[in-house]
């Protein structure tokens, strides 16, 4: 999946993420910090905008012309909420293989 994204913006996110660590609370005490190495912070406004970048992506990927009154399947995205809208099982299941 291709996002196009320029090479400015991609070192920037890099720089962001590069070296980042955390620390977390366990019975009360604030544990020695550890390094994250896959993911973002979750409340982090770039995870946010990341998330919703991909979200965006990937429904537009898919097919969206008309609406379930004249389609098998509807996909409806909002924030971190996705619906699927389906006619039948079998319209459902073959929305999820693709």
């Amino acid at each position: 999946m291709s996002f196009e994204i320029p090479t400015k913006i991609e070192r920037l996110v890099k720089t962001t993420l590069e070296g980042a660590q955390d620390k977390v609370i366990v019975d009360g005490k604030i544990s020695t910090p550890f390094g994250i190495s896959i993911g973002v912070k979750q409340g982090d406004g770039l995870s946010a905008t990341l998330f919703n970048l991909f979200l965006h992506k990937a429904l537009k990927n898919l097919e969206q012309s008309n609406t379930i009154l004249n389609r098998l399947t509807q996909i409806c995205g909002h924030a971190d909420d996705i619906m699927v809208i389906a006619r039948n099982l079998p319209a459902l299941e073959a929305l999820c293989v693709k």
